[in-house]
């Protein structure tokens, strides 16, 4: 199923903001309206130790916990889709005719973070957003010349580290750490269009996969997605892995 219910116009663009001081900024970025659904073509190139891989995707995302991702090749249909329900996160790889069940990602997300944090923190940071669910920080430094950061930390030890730019009050880097201090995943943000709420690229890093992604986001438009986008199916004869942490004691 492709991704639908692309529209030609824009929302006005956000005013530019000039703020300084680390509170007022963090109030505003949590402040944000959620984004509308919105639907975006992109560039992605993904490093492995095997393998260096160009290819082109398609995004759609609907606040606050609902997504779909589709990776194709120059020529072909997709051959990765991900999608998320709000509850669930499936994925199929056709090269490796293989589907690969999320079940219950939400809550498996809520259990790795003490209950902090669910799909919505993943929605969010796809358009470049801080996710207002974070509430209160453990700490806060500054980052000169232009970037504040904040820090989130689960009862198990695991960190969440986000950044903002000063000037601009626009996500700058996010970073996943876990209880022992391992990075799991480190994403910086590009703005490169200041008129736009929505990142111009997103390049990230999992040290523990020893592999790295950049995405060079193309127009954000608005968009109608039904229900059914963000809702796969595994194919009849293919293999199904069960994603998901165990339960915890």
């Amino acid at each position: 199923m492709g991704l639908v219910g692309l529209a030609a116009c824009h929302h006005p663009p956000p005013p530019l903001l000039v703020v300084q001081d680390p509170a007022t900024l963090l109030a505003r970025a949590l402040a944000l309206p959620m984004t509308p659904a919105v639907s975006n073509r992109f560039g992605i190139h993904i490093h492995t130790p095997e393998q260096d891989v160009t290819a082109w995707g398609a995004l759609v995302v609907r606040a606050p916990d609902h997504f779909r991702i589709e990776i194709a090749g120059p020529i072909g249909p997709p051959v990765v889709i991900v999608a998320c329900d709000g509850a669930d996160v499936n994925a199929w790889v056709s090269t490796k005719q293989t589907f690969y069940a999320g079940v219950d990602a939400d809550q498996t997300l809520r259990r790795i973070t003490g209950g902090a944090a669910g799909l919505e923190v993943v929605t969010a940071m796809l358009v470049g957003q801080l996710p207002a669910v974070l509430g209160t920080p453990a700490g806060s430094a500054s980052e000169p010349p232009f970037v504040w950061s904040w820090w989130w930390t689960a009862p198990d030890g695991s960190r969440l580290t986000t950044g903002l730019d000063t000037r601009t009050s626009r996500l700058t880097h996010v970073r996943a750490q876990d209880p022992e201090g391992r990075v799991l995943l480190g994403a910086r943000f590009t703005n490169a269009d200041l008129t736009s709420r929505y990142p111009t690229r997103l390049s990230a890093d999992l040290p523990t996969l020893y592999t790295s992604v950049q995405v060079d986001f193309g127009e954000w438009h608005p968009a109608t997605p039904t229900d059914a986008a963000f809702r796969i199916s595994a194919p009849a004869g293919t293999t199904i892995e069960t994603l998901g942490a165990p339960a915890a004691p």
